[in-house]
């Protein structure tokens, strides 16, 4: 199935890197029952999948858990242009279209309740912090906790000190 926000229609799911959480919560009521879940960045259509970890489920032992709402993680793009490469663009946050494949890249989870998953974005120098939110149906979402910028600096440019 296509991405949603492929305008080409040719950008499907592609998952790319995995990460484990445990006894993650599946509800929103104290008393709602908790799983381990894969946790996946999803390239093609630029979002985080959860997957409840089930061996005894018929249907597993890997089971969809994603919210059908969950957000795209990186909708715009900081661009730093190279003064070894000029483009003649300008510095800055612009539209990041999911056909491009400057999407979520890198990701990996740090347990707790709620876990946060830390994610790169594929050959930019962002960071997002989600926190990881479970649905009153069951399924799984995140939020945005804060983005890191990380500055490209050219090989052999100027050092610190």
């Amino acid at each position: 199935m296509p991405s949603v926000d492929s305008v080409s229609g040719e950008t499907f799911g592609r998952y790319n890197n995995v990460d484990i959480a445990y006894d993650v919560r599946l509800g929103t009521s104290p008393k709602a029952p908790q799983a381990d879940v894969a946790i996946v960045s999803d390239r093609g259509c630029d979002r985080v999948r959860f997957f409840k970890i089930d061996l005894d489920d018929p249907d597993g032992p890997l089971v969809d858990i994603t919210s059908p709402n969950v957000p795209r993680v990186f909708p715009r793009r900081y661009e730093q242009p190279s003064d070894l490469q000029p483009s003649g663009a300008a510095e800055g946050w612009v539209d990041n279209p999911v056909d491009d494949q400057n999407t979520v890249y890198g990701l990996t989870v740090v347990h707790g309740h709620p876990a946060q998953v830390f994610v790169t974005e594929r050959e930019r120098g962002l960071v997002r912090q989600l926190s990881v939110e479970a649905t009153a149906t069951g399924t799984l979402s995140y939020r945005f906790v804060r983005t890191f910028l990380f500055d490209r600096t050219p090989v052999g440019g100027p050092r610190r000190r």
